[in-house]
């Protein structure tokens, strides 16, 4: 009974996680829309002082993201047997890394271009 309480509980951690980034085990537009909006956020926070510049490496650190948190996460999600026989989640996750070595780049400047204009920074405006 221990055992099962134990499994349990770390069966919801996972999935507690997993719900916070979820759109990026949801497939490439998903990822996309939800990467954007977060940049959005965190340039207006930067603009009100409010946080770093998040232009610098968005394209990297993406890649990293997924190779390092959410690909490790998604396999601990599949482990936890309690989703469909497979590799769904971190199939995804692959695909989605794939795609952005090879699109992420302009998605990126596209953002980061979306952002200067919604919140210039001071310094941008004179």
């Amino acid at each position: 009974v221990l055992f099962r309480s134990l499994k349990a509980s770390v069966v919801l951690e996972v999935i507690m996680t997993a719900a916070d980034v979820a759109h990026n085990l949801q497939g490439w537009e998903q990822m996309v829309k939800w990467s954007n909006r977060l940049y959005l956020e965190l340039r207006k926070a930067f603009v009100n002082q409010r946080g770093s510049d998040p232009q610098h490496r968005w394209f990297e650190n993406q890649i990293g993201f997924l190779e390092c948190y959410l690909l490790p996460l998604a396999r601990k999600l599949e482990d936890t047997g309690m989703f469909s026989e497979g590799p769904q989640f971190s199939q995804i996750v692959e695909t989605n890394r794939d795609r952005w070595l090879t699109e992420g780049y302009d998605v990126a400047q596209k953002t980061i271009q979306e952002g200067e204009t919604k919140y210039p920074a001071i310094a941008d405006v004179n």
